[in-house]
């Protein structure tokens, strides 16, 4: 006799996705693994019926769990088809450490010996090695009916700008008092934000640390304020932004 045809067989029309075995739970962000998990789960459907989910469908069984990625997959016997899709949830805010090299503003002026009754002022500086930073994590997952369709309509902070107040697009590297400075045959016009107001952002810098409010929050007693605003995907839809912040000195 020749060879006979291999006869395939199958316990389910497989029409659907089915799910095959357990989670395979993961943490996309240790420090967060108590309050938010993701998960790898095998499926498996009969391969001319396959259709991939868009990104953002909820879990069939738990709908704080989105799907954010599938893998290609491969073709078992029987004609069905095995693959990953991975569910997340959406993280919640939190913070890290870590460093920066802002240039802190100077105070125009005479910069004197002790003891002199002439006005006091201070140069712009970038102190060496950078200072410490805090780093703000807030996360969004964009798409259709979401708060943004993409990543690029989620709005960064601005960075902190000191400017002649006058014309805000004259930036300036120092901030003066809100009535202006004279000295000598030198005039500045005043800025924003003031000396008064960075001067205290200082002293709530130094009193309260990373307890001060945040400036571009318009939090109460401010004293950190933005160095750096940018996007960064954790996985699928899901993106944060990502602000760094400094304390006033």
């Amino acid at each position: 006799m020749g060879d006979q045809p291999e006869i395939l067989y199958r316990s389910a029309p497989m029409d659907n996705a089915q799910a095959v075995g357990d989670k395979r739970d993961f943490f996309p962000i240790y420090k967060l693994k108590d309050t938010c998990r993701a998960f790898r789960q095998d499926f498996e459907q009969l391969s001319s019926a396959f259709t991939s989910l868009p990104l953002n469908t909820p879990h069939p069984d738990d709908g704080s769990f989105f799907l954010q990625d599938e893998s290609e997959g491969n073709d078992r016997q029987a004609y069905i088809r095995q693959w990953t899709r991975t569910y997340y949830q959406i993280p919640g805010n939190w913070s890290t450490a870590g460093t920066f090299a802002p240039t802190f503003p100077g105070f125009p002026g005479y910069i004197v010996l002790p003891n002199s009754s002439a006005t006091q002022g201070r140069n712009p500086f970038t102190p060496t090695g950078g200072v410490d930073c805090k780093i703000y994590y807030e996360y969004f997952m964009v798409g259709t009916s979401q708060t943004y369709a993409s990543e690029l309509d989620i709005p960064l902070y601005p960075v902190q700008k000191f400017y002649f107040t006058a014309n805000p697009t004259l930036p300036c590297q120092s901030v003066v008092p809100a009535a202006g400075l004279s000295f000598g045959d030198q005039y500045w016009l005043p800025t924003t934000p003031t000396q008064e107001e960075y001067k205290t952002w200082i002293a709530n810098a130094t009193a309260d640390g990373w307890d001060s409010g945040k400036v571009w929050l318009g939090e109460t007693d401010p004293g950190q304020f933005v160095v750096q605003s940018t996007r960064e995907q954790l996985a699928g839809n899901i993106w944060a932004r990502v602000t760094r912040a400094v304390l006033a000195q």
